[in-house]
């Protein structure tokens, strides 16, 4: 007999044995009970398929599998998501691509039939099926909506809030949209919008007093439409500025007068304030300025009219009568007491300028008077009253300009052109942008761009280039000039006057070098424009040249030195050899 310690090892051994009996006999048995049902069942086989049924009728022509039964369903394979990813694939390797056409039933992550397409796994949705919360898979093909010409309706809590009908109509509030977008409340206080009747591209904005179903007329002052515009301050959403569309006057049938007006809220303020306003008769109103509807005398309110035929603009405030005339023989007049002049900035009952412009009070302000019809004449005057500043434009052209105690007399941001020629007394300062100028007193004419000239310079002065030494830093000494030097060649030349004409080249005969050779050698020297044209800086060949002399005199040098030495031992071989040398 074995010692009990020796059981208690071997007892674990024993029944893990006796578990795997047990399971392998009870594979066996579902084996042998899965083919005795088969045996039951009556399986008819043909050349075209295989029927599986229990009346024993053969299987349709179309199918390679015909089950059939009125009292038992069909069990696909069940799994989850996570299984079907572990799906053994076509080639045997578990997670690989199933063949396609692979149909489960998945139990979980949005449960139902998914059949494999060959790229991606596909729900089997019914006709009826809804998109599900997550989205669906094949995106660009899916759609919300109908495949007939029922409506698409929108609810909550079982109260219909919009609706689709198939002609495109969507209607908000309402069962039957009138246009592409019809948004309706039955509510007096409330602002609809109404379809596109006749034209393309409209959105109409209306309202009317009374309810949807029976509307009433709305009357004189009564609001349409409010466009307003919201901030938040922190606190609360504030309306900062609002255009509202009105009724002007009494409205009828086949009549509905409208304004507009804008307004906006002051700063320290949450109540709007009118700014402008346009009537039916196509006034406008600008804050305080009164719109006019003959031509009284006003001397305290300035205003402003607009005319549509005659398109004048009238600024000021002037005691005079027929301010604004048009016809249309001459459009585009602007008269005041009855001379044909325009005045800003004054205020005269007579006026002899053809624009006018003056001020002798307000520092800073351009004043003019014109000496006839077409001409102008510009005058400033400090807070003093002394006048700084006279521009004036004569009838010939001829513009004068004269600055007392001022910093520029003329001053252009933009190009200055003269047929003839330009004429100054003063410093002339010229920029290819809108900056200020670098202020150089010493200098005549300063720019701050390129120049160009077609023409010839001529100058009693000097062309200075700036070369302090304070302004300069990483200076090092120029070597192997002369050898540099020596690869330039110098050409000369004729220009391409017929294919330039715009550049206004001489006819003569030109000396220099090739800007791409040089460029070659000396890139620093070479410019290229915006349109890809090259521009060569002569002037800095100079230091170069100066140092390429200097090793050339250092050459000379030496070489004399050798040349002086060489005669030296020369006379010497003379005496010894007792030739003398010849005089």
């Amino acid at each position: 007999m074995k010692p009990i310690t020796t059981i208690r090892k071997t007892y674990p051994d024993f029944m893990s044995t006796c578990k795997q009996g047990v399971e392998m006999l009870i594979e066996k048995l579902f084996a042998l009970a899965l083919i005795s049902s088969f045996l039951f069942l009556p399986i008819i086989a043909f050349s075209q398929g295989v029927a599986m049924n229990t009346d024993g009728s053969a299987a349709d022509n179309s199918a390679i599998l015909d089950i059939k039964s009125t009292t038992q369903g069909m069990l696909t394979p069940r799994m989850t998501l996570a299984q079907r990813a572990l799906l053994i694939g076509s080639d045997g390797i578990a997670g690989h691509a199933p063949a396609e056409g692979c149909l489960i039933y998945q139990t979980d992550n949005t449960p139902g039939y998914y059949y494999y397409n060959g790229t991606v796994w596909i729900p089997l949705f019914s006709n009826n099926s809804g998109w599900s919360l997550t989205g669906n898979l094949l995106s660009g093909s899916e759609f919300l909506g109908s495949t007939n010409a029922q409506p698409v309706i929108f609810k909550t809590d079982n109260t219909e809030w919009m609706r689709i009908l198939s002609t495109g109509n969507v209607g908000i509030g309402t069962s039957a949209p009138f246009g592409k977008l019809d948004v309706t409340q039955n509510s007096a206080s409330a602002t609809a919008l109404f379809s596109n009747y006749g034209n393309d591209n409209n959105i109409f904005v209306g309202r009317a007093q009374g309810t949807y179903a029976s509307p009433a007329v709305i009357g004189s002052d009564g609001n349409i439409f409010n466009l307003i515009g919201l901030g938040y301050d922190g606190a609360n959403f504030q309306t900062a500025a609002q255009i509202a569309y009105e009724v002007d006057a009494v409205s009828g049938v086949g009549d509905m007068p409208g304004r507009i007006l804008f307004s906006t809220t002051p700063d320290g303020s949450a109540t709007l304030t009118e700014r402008m306003k346009i009537n039916s008769t196509g006034n406008i109103r600008i804050n305080d300025m009164l719109i006019p509807t003959t031509n009284p005398d006003y001397t305290d309110n300035p205003y402003i009219k607009l005319s549509a035929t005659g398109g004048f603009a009238f600024i000021g405030s002037f005691n005079c009568d027929n301010s604004i005339v048009g016809n249309n023989g001459r459009p585009g007049h602007t008269y005041y007491s009855g001379v044909g002049a325009l005045a800003i900035g004054m205020n005269r009952t007579a006026g002899t300028s053809g624009v006018d412009f003056w001020n002798t009070t307000s520092p800073g302000q351009a004043t003019a008077s014109a000496a006839n019809c077409r001409g102008f004449y510009f005058r400033q005057y400090d807070v003093s009253g002394n006048e700084k500043l006279l521009c004036s434009i004569d009838g010939n052209g001829v513009v004068s300009a004269y600055d007392i105690n001022a910093t520029h007399s003329v001053y252009a941001a933009a190009d200055i052109w003269a047929t003839s020629g330009i004429v100054y007394s003063g410093n002339a300062y010229i920029t290819n942008a809108i900056t200020a100028n670098t202020v150089v007193a010493s200098t005549s004419l300063h720019s701050n761009g390129n120049v160009s000239a077609s023409g010839n310079l001529y100058y009693n002065g000097s062309v200075l280039c700036c070369s302090d030494l304070r302004f300069k830093k990483d200076i090092k000494p120029i070597n192997c000039a002369l050898d540099n030097v020596m690869k330039i060649q110098g050409v000369t030349y004729n220009w391409k006057k017929d294919k330039f004409p715009d550049k206004k080249f001489s006819s003569d005969l030109q000396y220099g070098v090739i800007a791409q050779d040089l460029e070659k050698i000396f890139p620093e020297l070479v410019l290229t424009a915006s349109d890809g044209y090259k521009a060569v800086d002569y002037s800095k060949l100079t230091p170069i040249l100066v140092e390429a002399i200097k090793e050339q005199q250092k050459i000379i040098v030496s070489q004399q030195s050798a040349i002086d030495n060489l005669t030296k031992e020369i006379e010497n071989v003379k005496q010894l050899l007792g030739i003398e040398a010849k005089k």
